[in-house]
């Protein structure tokens, strides 16, 4: 997945992280994707943008 299927995916680009950290992003997103299909994403992107935060917000905190 690239970074504007990504933001198509999740509605937007406003979505934090490194290039390094959004690749990462794709390839969950993808594998996300296939495991759920794409209305439950879409239905769910909410969710998924507020725990991707979370998560660099963990990381961030955790290397510190």
């Amino acid at each position: 997945m690239t970074e504007e299927q990504l933001y198509d995916l999740l509605g937007t680009r406003h979505i934090p992280g490194t290039a390094e950290q959004l690749r990462i992003l794709c390839t969950r997103m993808s594998e996300l994707l296939e495991l759920k299909g794409e209305v439950w994403v879409r239905a769910n992107r909410e969710k998924l943008i507020s725990e991707w935060e979370y998560a660099l917000r963990y990381l961030i905190s955790a290397s510190s």
